[in-house]
């Protein structure tokens, strides 16, 4: 007789499944980011989980790996109904399901979440510099730290004058051919002449500067947050190595001041159709403390027609109660 316990973080008090449904994609994902929903406001409020969300971990479908996540900062943060986590699942199969499991309720742990280590590209600008980021564009334009503004602060501010051209601060990464991107950013712009939507947006191009992009809009000199673009076209899928830029573009208009700022920056891998993510329900975390075998000889367990001999585990769990769980035991006729 094989007791096979999965469920095995050491110190964590609940866990729950998360159902990854890829059934209507083709292709297996590699480091894919998933987006999870969790209600830690509730949790916090009944003593589940630490108030700063510190003890959330996820581990894959052995229930002991740790997978990389990170817990949104800017809108959907901690101690909220709707609470955004971002995890990097290693793989998912095409065509098939993956199951992965949360866990929390331990008081002494603290947060591993790690935007670096989920995302293809993360920036908050905490550096206070533009070390890594090339400018492509108008002569006229340049970029800067603005250490008094952003989500918090600082961010990324382009601003200049020219005549009719693009301009933007991008990043080279890398990314798996036949997949899109979707990228996540705050932004604020400013235009002179227009009262409204700043001419302002998200690049995606090879490495040879042919791009495409995306107005993102929003009103004059105001943050707009969390607000997602999807770039899946054929062109996107076919690269391997692209940038990633955020900037604008300056119409025919000359001397009229034009700003734009980007802020906490998150970029993801994207396919269609996009797995489908269920949360399960939740666990209390036991432990197997002892098994008694009745009849207690072991060559007796379902000898011949006996079908009521038991196996039964004492389960115990964190909070010190015992609970005995006993599972039926029968045998094929003849044996």
């Amino acid at each position: 007789f094989v007791l096979h316990n999965i469920y095995s973080l050491s110190g964590w008090l609940y866990y729950r499944p998360i159902l990854i449904n890829n059934t209507q994609n083709p292709n297996n994902l590699t480091n894919y980011q998933i987006l999870i929903t969790l209600d830690t406001q509730s949790l916090i409020s009944q003593g589940k989980i630490r108030a700063d969300c510190g003890d959330i971990r996820f581990t894959d479908s052995d229930g002991n790996t740790l997978l990389n996540y990170w817990i949104d900062t800017d809108i959907n943060t901690c101690n909220t109904n709707n609470t955004w986590i971002w995890v990097n699942v290693p793989f998912i199969p095409g065509n098939s399901t993956k199951t992965i499991y949360i866990w929390y309720g331990n008081p002494n742990a603290t947060s591993m979440g790690d935007p670096y280590k989920v995302f293809l590209l993360y920036e908050n600008w905490s550096s206070g510099s533009l070390d890594g980021w090339s400018k492509y564009g108008c002569a006229g334009y340049s970029g800067s730290i603005d250490n008094n503004d952003g989500n918090p602060p600082p961010s990324l501010m382009i601003s200049g004058d020219d005549y009719n051209c693009d301009v933007f601060y991008y990043k080279t990464i890398n990314k798996p051919v036949g997949m899109g991107l979707r990228i996540i950013a705050d932004n604020k712009g400013y235009h002179g002449y227009y009262t409204s939507n700043p001419p302002k947006g998200y690049y995606v191009c090879n490495t040879s500067g042919n791009c495409e992009k995306v107005y993102v809009g929003g009103p004059n000199n105001v943050w707009t947050y969390n607000d997602q673009r999807i770039f899946n076209s054929t062109f996107v899928q076919s690269l391997s190595t692209v940038w990633v830029g955020f900037g604008l573009w300056d119409y025919w208009e000359a001397n009229w001041d034009q700003y734009a700022k980007f802020d906490n920056i998150r970029v993801t891998l994207y396919t269609y159709p996009e797995p489908l993510v269920t949360l399960g329900p939740e666990y209390l975390v036991v432990f197997i403390s002892s098994i008694q075998i009745n009849p207690s000889s072991s060559s007796l367990v379902c000898p011949g027609t006996q079908t009521n001999s038991t196996v039964t585990a004492n389960l115990n769990n964190p909070y010190g109660e015992s609970t005995t769980v006993t599972f039926s035991c029968s045998a094929p006729s003849g044996i």
